[in-house]
């Protein structure tokens, strides 16, 4: 029980640290809403020419925003947890983490919070996105039922995400190394997924490792009950199933590395 009021009380302090800078709070609001605007506008009226198309659209609606705010959702996460590592060096370098060595506080609870207030925080993001592409027109086939699969999947995504990100940082010790290889590990992920094509229109390899792709089953488990009136149990269950392995293996492993190189330190 101490463990968990620990992460309680830490995942508070470090949301309320995050809301403090106002310039992050705008520029991570912002950002993911001028990427929803300015490609839903780009790609509307190329998407909304294919909707009669013999054997029918290859995005599955006539509405470009539909199809997209997924993937806008799901690069949002990927991107904001790709940097969350670059927390608990901030507080390594600023000794913070020496003073919380200093307590009885759970060395879990330290590590665990970070990731929690990461994607608590990127839910924000979620919520945000959501009512303005509302405004904007989007519509969900599935109604108030895609909406939570939605957060259940990005919540899952977005925790594997900041698994990765923490044991990088928890490993080198380094802002630097945390930026490079997130960059090296998020631009191809996103680069090679169906966030702006579907998967039918791209042939060859790039199709073939899109199906090793992370954010494709994430992409896959939220566009079908927004675009359906229907919920495809299988394609849930199996994403499900992907992102939960994930999620699991980096947090373990971010949490080891953390007890045994630096807790112990």
């Amino acid at each position: 029980m101490n463990t968990l009021a620990d992460i309680y009380y830490l995942t508070k302090r470090n949301l309320i640290a995050s809301v403090r800078i106002p310039i992050m709070l705008v520029f991570t609001i912002v950002q993911p809403l001028l990427w929803l605007i300015l490609f839903s506008q780009l790609f509307k009226n190329m998407v909304s020419g294919m909707a009669n198309a013999p054997g029918g659209s290859p995005y599955g609606t006539g509405n470009f925003l539909d199809f997209f705010v997924p993937a806008i959702i799901m690069q949002t996460v990927l991107f904001s947890g790709a940097w969350s590592g670059n927390s608990i060096i901030s507080d390594m370098e600023s000794g913070v983490l020496d003073k919380m060595m200093a307590t009885p506080v759970s060395r879990v609870a330290i590590i665990l919070s970070r990731m929690f207030a990461s994607v608590i925080y990127s839910m924000l993001q979620v919520t945000i996105i959501f009512i303005v592409a509302f405004i904007m027109g989007f519509q969900s086939a599935s109604g108030i039922s895609a909406i939570l699969i939605t957060y259940l999947i990005a919540f899952l995504f977005g925790l594997g995400i900041c698994g990765l990100s923490t044991l990088l940082a928890v490993w080198t010790k380094r802002t630097e190394a945390v930026m490079a290889a997130s960059t090296f590990v998020t631009m191809p992920m996103f680069m090679l997924s169906g966030s702006f094509l579907p998967l039918a229109l791209v042939g060859g390899w790039v199709a073939n490792v899109a199906k090793f792709n992370p954010l494709n089953y994430a992409l896959d488990a939220t566009r079908g009950p927004i675009l359906h009136d229907s919920i495809d149990w299988g394609t849930f269950t199996v994403s499900v199933v992907i992102l939960v392995s994930i999620a699991a293996v980096f947090v373990t492993a971010s949490t080891y590395i953390f007890r045994t190189r630096l807790a112990t330190s």
